[in-house]
Protein backbone atom coordinates (compact mmCIF):
# COMPACT_ATOMS: atom_id res chain seq x y z
CA UNK A 1 0.00 0.00 0.00
CA UNK A 2 1.10 3.36 -0.68
CA UNK A 3 1.29 5.96 2.23
CA UNK A 4 1.72 9.69 2.07
CA UNK A 5 4.73 11.84 4.37
CA UNK A 6 2.91 10.87 7.63
CA UNK A 7 3.14 7.39 7.03
CA UNK A 8 -0.83 6.89 6.36
CA UNK A 9 -2.60 4.96 3.79
CA UNK A 10 -3.87 7.43 1.24
CA UNK A 11 -7.74 8.69 1.89
CA UNK A 12 -8.70 6.57 -1.18
CA UNK A 13 -7.30 3.15 0.19
CA UNK A 14 -9.68 4.22 3.43
CA UNK A 15 -12.62 4.83 1.18
CA UNK A 16 -12.61 0.88 -0.54
CA UNK A 17 -12.16 -0.36 2.36
CA UNK A 18 -15.14 0.99 4.39
CA UNK A 19 -17.03 0.52 0.64
CA UNK A 20 -16.04 -3.26 1.12
CA UNK A 21 -17.03 -3.40 4.25
CA UNK A 22 -20.66 -1.82 3.20
CA UNK A 23 -20.84 -4.81 0.57
CA UNK A 24 -19.65 -7.38 2.70
CA UNK A 25 -22.13 -6.89 5.57
CA UNK A 26 -25.04 -6.04 2.97
CA UNK A 27 -24.02 -9.74 1.19
CA UNK A 28 -24.76 -11.10 5.00
CA UNK A 29 -27.60 -10.01 5.40
CA UNK A 30 -29.07 -10.50 1.78
CA UNK A 31 -27.73 -14.59 2.32
CA UNK A 32 -30.02 -13.85 6.09
CA UNK A 33 -32.82 -13.08 3.90
CA UNK A 34 -32.89 -15.62 1.19
CA UNK A 35 -33.50 -18.71 3.88
CA UNK A 36 -36.60 -17.18 4.87
CA UNK A 37 -39.67 -18.91 3.30
CA UNK A 38 -42.02 -16.54 1.03
CA UNK A 39 -45.43 -15.92 3.18
CA UNK A 40 -48.41 -16.37 1.56
CA UNK A 41 -50.99 -14.28 2.45
CA UNK A 42 -53.97 -12.12 1.18
CA UNK A 43 -53.82 -9.61 3.48
CA UNK A 44 -52.31 -7.90 6.43
CA UNK A 45 -54.24 -10.20 8.87
CA UNK A 46 -53.47 -13.42 6.85
CA UNK A 47 -49.95 -11.76 6.95
CA UNK A 48 -49.88 -11.53 10.52
CA UNK A 49 -50.61 -15.57 10.72
CA UNK A 50 -48.10 -16.35 8.48
CA UNK A 51 -45.33 -14.58 9.81
CA UNK A 52 -46.33 -16.01 12.80
CA UNK A 53 -47.38 -19.33 12.75
CA UNK A 54 -45.17 -22.73 11.64
CA UNK A 55 -42.11 -20.26 10.19
CA UNK A 56 -42.30 -17.94 12.96
CA UNK A 57 -38.86 -19.07 14.89
CA UNK A 58 -37.57 -18.74 11.15
CA UNK A 59 -38.53 -15.23 11.11
CA UNK A 60 -37.83 -14.74 14.99
CA UNK A 61 -34.25 -15.86 14.21
CA UNK A 62 -33.66 -13.51 11.22
CA UNK A 63 -34.64 -10.82 13.30
CA UNK A 64 -32.45 -11.59 15.67
CA UNK A 65 -29.45 -12.49 13.36
CA UNK A 66 -29.96 -8.93 11.39
CA UNK A 67 -30.44 -6.79 14.78
CA UNK A 68 -26.94 -8.61 15.55
CA UNK A 69 -25.63 -7.66 11.99
CA UNK A 70 -27.13 -4.33 12.03
CA UNK A 71 -25.64 -3.65 15.23
CA UNK A 72 -21.79 -4.22 14.29
CA UNK A 73 -22.09 -2.45 11.25
CA UNK A 74 -23.55 0.54 13.20
CA UNK A 75 -20.37 0.55 15.21
CA UNK A 76 -18.22 -0.04 12.28
CA UNK A 77 -19.81 2.86 10.60
CA UNK A 78 -18.81 5.38 13.83
CA UNK A 79 -15.20 3.72 14.58
CA UNK A 80 -14.03 4.64 10.94
CA UNK A 81 -16.20 8.43 11.01
CA UNK A 82 -12.94 8.57 13.51
CA UNK A 83 -10.30 7.06 11.49
CA UNK A 84 -8.30 9.55 9.04
CA UNK A 85 -6.35 6.62 7.20
CA UNK A 86 -5.15 3.14 6.61
CA UNK A 87 -2.71 0.93 6.66
CA UNK A 88 -2.24 -2.87 6.63
CA UNK A 89 -2.75 -3.37 9.99
CA UNK A 90 -6.51 -1.88 10.08
CA UNK A 91 -7.17 -3.82 6.62
CA UNK A 92 -6.05 -7.16 8.82
CA UNK A 93 -8.13 -6.13 11.58
CA UNK A 94 -10.90 -4.71 9.38
CA UNK A 95 -11.22 -8.15 8.13
CA UNK A 96 -11.39 -9.77 11.43
CA UNK A 97 -13.99 -7.83 12.87
CA UNK A 98 -15.96 -8.22 9.37
CA UNK A 99 -15.77 -12.35 10.26
CA UNK A 100 -17.08 -11.23 13.46
CA UNK A 101 -20.29 -9.59 11.79
CA UNK A 102 -21.01 -12.19 9.49
CA UNK A 103 -20.18 -14.98 12.33
CA UNK A 104 -22.75 -13.39 14.34
CA UNK A 105 -25.94 -14.44 13.10
CA UNK A 106 -24.56 -18.32 14.54
CA UNK A 107 -26.50 -17.86 17.66
CA UNK A 108 -29.63 -17.33 16.55
CA UNK A 109 -29.69 -20.41 14.59
CA UNK A 110 -31.37 -22.49 17.45
CA UNK A 111 -34.14 -20.56 17.25
CA UNK A 112 -34.82 -21.48 13.66
CA UNK A 113 -35.59 -25.11 13.10
CA UNK A 114 -34.54 -27.23 10.49
CA UNK A 115 -36.73 -27.81 7.69
CA UNK A 116 -38.97 -30.89 7.29
CA UNK A 117 -38.25 -33.36 5.56
CA UNK A 118 -41.17 -32.92 3.40
CA UNK A 119 -40.19 -29.46 2.35
CA UNK A 120 -36.45 -30.72 1.57
CA UNK A 121 -37.95 -33.71 -0.45
CA UNK A 122 -40.05 -31.21 -2.43
CA UNK A 123 -37.29 -28.81 -2.87
CA UNK A 124 -35.22 -32.04 -4.68
CA UNK A 125 -37.51 -33.40 -6.83
CA UNK A 126 -37.18 -32.53 -10.65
Amino acid sequence: MSHDQNGQGRPEALERMTFFSDAVIAIALTLLALELPVPVADGPRTLLRALTGAHGRQYLAFLLAFVLVGASWLAHHALFSYVAGSDDRLLVLNLVALFGSCSSPGPARPWAPPPPAAWAWRCSRP
